[in-house]
């Protein structure tokens, strides 16, 4: 069976929709292994872990899920970051412009990694 997403594209198997993983996501509250949100949306079989991967990497791409430093997908509102531009200065340190137009924040050089 071949599944359609708003007639563009074919699917060779049925793999959860963006709305289901922002879903899953937002209803755990806590950052979720990728493991653990493929047994939560019924993800079986290598086929479908091949196409649920590439939507997971598109969505990353996007801004849509991030991944922490353990590898656990969590949503972007839910970590705390703040959207903004680095501006480094040679001798190591740099400063954060927050896109909202908040005072700059100071960036050691061992942040600047």
């Amino acid at each position: 069976m071949s599944i359609k997403t708003k007639g563009l594209k074919a699917y060779p198997t049925e793999i959860p929709s963006r709305e289901d993983v922002l879903g899953a996501l937002a209803g755990a509250g806590v950052p979720v292994p990728e493991d653990e949100l493929l047994e939560q949306l019924h993800v079986r079989g290598d086929a479908e872990r091949e196409g649920f991967g590439r939507r997971l990497a598109a969505m990353e791409r996007d801004g849509e899920v991030l991944r922490n430093r353990r590898g656990a997908l969590l949503l972007p509102d839910k970590a705390g970051l703040i959207k903004g531009r680095v501006v480094g200065h040679p001798d190591g340190f740099g400063f954060l412009r927050p896109e909202d137009g908040r005072d700059d924040l100071f960036l050691e050089p061992r942040q600047m990694l």
